[in-house]
């Protein structure tokens, strides 16, 4: 009392033939239990791929995000360089306009940096002082000379001195300047130089010190510098309790003979009166008063 699905086949040549019968009903709860398995399992799948879509098209978001960012991040690295690179160029130009010799020493006394003024220095190879040390490249005697002061600053003290050197035969007179550099916990990491050539300088003050010292008319010292060489006899002579002698000598008659010669001839009386005098001590200072 129940329909049934068969199937016939027939064996070979035999006269036999096969059949199979399946009731209907029970089939077609098959297929549906199956088919509601198959619904669930596709659920299942289909959630899944929709989370993992989900997923891909957040991961993607993201690696696009950050293909961007990266991109960003180039650029503004690039345009970082290209500005740093210009400020380096504005720099060198600056430092090697300036009429000093600038540098930057490192911690282990080795040269970083350094300006175009160095090639002033005929002592120094300038286009092999980075990275080398201040005692090869300026030599044994220059660097003992300034080695103090370059200990010192290291220690973190800001050196200032002068120091009278020579360049093959001709003397400089050269003013250092040294800062030491900090790093964010306070230790020295190196320090810079600024070295001005103030020979000229040096030379003027000679100069005019000399001319402020002395009489225009006879070339003898005059007051001020007899007043100066005075001041170390007197103090000896109050430390040792012993004499000081001062004379001072006067040429009778001397307007008229000035009146009658002129500057230039009343200069022969005192220029022939300090020669006359002269041997009579062992150093003296004759000078007009």
């Amino acid at each position: 009392n129940e329909d049934r699905v068969f199937s016939y086949r027939t064996v070979d040549q035999l006269p036999l033939v096969i059949s199979v019968g399946i009731a209907t009903r029970s089939w077609v709860q098959a297929i549906q239990k199956d088919m509601a398995v198959a619904a669930g399992a596709l659920a299942i799948v289909a959630i899944a791929l929709w989370f993992s879509g989900r997923f891909a098209l957040r991961s993607f978001r993201r690696v696009e995000l950050s293909d961007a960012t990266q991109r960003r991040l180039n650029d503004d690295l690039a345009t970082a360089r290209d500005e740093s690179a210009r400020v380096a160029r504005r720099l060198r130009t600056i430092a090697d306009g300036l009429p000093a010799a600038i540098a930057y020493v490192d911690a282990s006394e080795h040269y970083v940096f350094r300006n175009s003024f160095y090639r002033n220095f005929p002592d120094v190879d300038v286009e092999r002082m980075l990275g080398r040390s201040m005692r090869d490249v300026l030599g044994e005697r220059f660097y003992l000379s300034i080695e103090n002061e370059v200990k010192a600053t290291l220690d973190g003290a800001h050196s200032v001195f002068e120091r009278e050197l020579f360049f093959g035969a001709r003397e400089r007179h050269l003013k250092f300047d040294y800062t030491p550099d900090f790093d964010a916990s306070g230790s020295v990491v190196g320090f810079y130089i600024m070295t001005v050539d103030v020979t000229d300088a040096k030379n003027i003050e000679a100069s005019l010190s000399a001319q402020a010292r002395m009489d225009t008319l006879t070339g003898l010292p005059n007051r001020t510098q007899v007043y100066e060489r005075l001041t170390e006899p007197l103090a000896r002579s109050l430390r040792s309790s012993l004499p000081t002698g001062c004379l001072y000598l006067d040429i009778d008659h001397f307007k008229s003979i000035n009146d009658t010669l002129g500057h230039a001839g009343g200069t022969r009386p005192y220029d022939n009166l300090a020669f006359a005098c002269g041997p009579a001590c062992a150093k003296p200072t004759w000078s007009r008063a």
